[in-house]
């Protein structure tokens, strides 16, 4: 018998090692690059914290610092000239880019990690591929004292001709947009970040290295050359201040081709998230819709984030304006009854135009809206109906997030459908005021099938789960439902699990009065993200807001106002 192998042996024997071999390379690829990523995730974690802690202790971000500067450089890791004055240009070192908003001023600055000024090592300009890590900012917040985290009111006035203001609740965007490109549309996540984190992930294309030069990875990725601002040989191209993050995943139609694989690494926070991060609460944005007098023409949207001093924005040519949404993004949408309109406010143009007109209206153009709501995917609903004498064509409609009409109207016996609210859970809620009672469906559902409407209430009366003449809901968190009871003169919590039943409050009718804590026609309500309850009353023809504990009901405030109120929307100061 032979000792020896032979060819065949031999030959297999080879393929196997090579296997073996082959196999092990590939492992220590993927292990390799798995702790490239992680290492990335966690330098970039660490500049946020160092960013959030600079800016507790200078009340400003630090301007960028030279991607150009290399180790022998003297301004190697240093922040950019004239830090603290705003726009971090004008001397060396110089940031890498500079845009300008659209009041034509440097808004955003973009450049290398500052690590002396924010204390880290050096290592901490580059991620776990050895590239340069960019960091973009809006240059308002470096000022002294711009206090980037949320409170600095950089101005406060506005008016009612549809102007901008530049304050926590209709702030001027710093024009730092984030989005994700292979939506479609592109998703917009932020117009108005404070700064942006971006590494180029693996393959590198745009980063520059720690030489100053730029590396070319030939990336055909239209997000990855949005982020670098330069072609797909790494040539310069205008810097627009987009970035796009989203997962590491192919662009749409171009599946298996690495030149349009995207891997970068993007995070960002707006000021008020870095309020959030700090220990200082956030302050609210208080919205109020003014209605006026019915056919004079002089309804108003007042804001506030004190109650004491209220400034106003409102939609140019609104009759009578009874209800607003915010959406993601900061935008706001208000129904006006008797124009047949709805109007919005564009946080990135800081103006107000006709986003459904009354042609698109459903039934006719004199269909009237009474409320309104956004669900999670930006769909608006309206409710309402037409009178000529009597009222008809009752009914809420769906339109699509560019405001164009989808689907048939819902009707479910509707009699005078009022105000709307959409749950954590997308349950579309609406008042059935004339009905006296509250109706839901969810819309995972088709809400045009009257069998998907689901009835709540007892119908008219003083009981429990009663109601006479609901006008305002509010479902918080927790799923309970809030309701304005107005001529019972109270407000009922009220759950459907296991089945319907309401807690009543006042529980009897020695609250109903004028003092504080007591009850008069509560018209509208809304809560806060502390928990509290805030209504709107018309108390013997003297209009107030009242501010309740959520979970004792214990009055905590009492605020007297003049003029029609309809509603009042806490929201968190730029919240998403």
């Amino acid at each position: 018998m032979s000792r020896g192998f032979t060819l065949i042996g031999l030959s297999i024997a080879l393929v196997i090692i090579a296997a073996l071999l082959g196999g092990g390379i590939a492992m220590f690829i993927i292990k390799k690059h798995e702790a490239q990523y992680n290492a990335t995730v966690n330098i970039m974690s660490n500049i946020e914290q160092a960013l959030q802690s600079y800016e507790i202790s200078f009340n400003r971000l630090p301007c960028p610092s030279s991607l150009t500067a290399t180790a022998t450089d003297p301004n190697y890791g240093l922040e950019a000239a004239n830090p603290g004055i705003g726009n971090c240009a004008g001397a060396v070192p110089a940031v890498n880019a500079l845009y300008q908003n659209r009041n034509n001023t440097y808004r955003v600055a973009e450049g290398g990690v500052p690590t002396t000024a924010l204390k880290l090592p050096e290592s901490y300009m580059y991620d776990g591929w050895g590239h340069r890590i960019r960091y973009a900012v809006d240059t308002s917040l470096t000022v002294l004292n711009s206090n980037a985290s949320g409170s600095n009111s950089k101005g406060t006035n506005s008016n009612s001709t549809g102007g901008q203001s530049d304050d926590l609740c209709f702030p001027t965007p710093s024009g730092l947009t984030v989005y994700n490109y292979n939506g479609s549309p592109a998703i917009f996540h932020s117009n108005n970040a404070a700064y942006v984190l971006l590494s180029h992930g693996a393959n590198g294309h745009g980063a520059y290295m720690p030489d100053g030069t730029i590396l070319n990875a030939n990336s055909n990725n239209a997000a990855e050359l949005s982020n670098c601002h330069c072609t797909n040989t790494a040539s310069s191209d205008a810097y627009k201040a987009q970035y796009y993050q989203e997962a590491a995943q192919y662009q749409n139609g171009h599946a298996g081709s690495s030149a349009y694989y995207y891997d970068d690494i993007v995070t960002f926070k707006e000021p008020s998230q870095m309020k959030e991060s700090s220990s200082a609460a956030s302050p609210e944005c208080f919205y109020v819709i003014d209605a006026g007098r019915y056919g004079e023409n002089d309804s108003a949207l007042y804001y506030s984030t004190t109650l004491d001093n209220w400034k106003t924005n409102t939609p140019p040519g609104a009759q009578y304006i009874t209800h607003m949404v915010k959406d993601a993004y900061g935008n706001i949408y208000v129904n006006d009854y008797l124009a047949s309109a709805v109007y919005k406010y564009t946080l990135s143009t800081g103006a107000w135009s006709t986003f459904i007109n009354s042609s698109d209206m459903p039934y006719t153009s004199s269909w009237m809206p009474t409320g309104l709501a956004l669900d999670n995917n930006g769909n608006l609903y309206l409710s309402g109906y037409y009178f000529n004498g009597k009222f008809t064509d009752q009914a809420v409609q769906k339109y699509d997030s560019t405001g164009m009409k989808e689907g048939s109207p819902y009707n479910n016996s509707f009699n005078l459908p009022n105000n709307l609210f959409i749950d954590k859970n997308n349950n579309l809620w609406m008042l059935d005021s004339g009905n006296n009672n509250l109706q839901q469906c969810s819309l995972s559902t088709d809400c045009s099938t009257p069998s998907n409407w689901t009835t709540y209430g007892g119908g008219t009366g003083a009981a429990a789960g009663d109601f006479y003449n609901p006008a305002g809901i509010y479902v918080d968190t927790n799923g309970y439902i809030w309701i304005a009871d107005t001529n019972n003169n109270r407000i009922q919590k009220c759950t459907t699990s296991p089945s319907f039943s309401c807690v009543t409050w006042p529980s009897d009718s020695t609250s109903v009065g004028n003092a504080p804590g007591q009850f008069n026609n509560p018209k509208a309500l809304y809560g806060d993200t502390a928990g509290n309850i805030w209504d709107v009353e018309d108390a013997s023809g003297q209009m107030r807001i009242q501010k309740y504990n959520g979970t004792s009901w214990n009055i905590i405030q009492s605020f007297p106002y003049a003029n029609n109120l309809c509603n009042i929307y806490p929201v968190k100061a730029g919240a998403r």
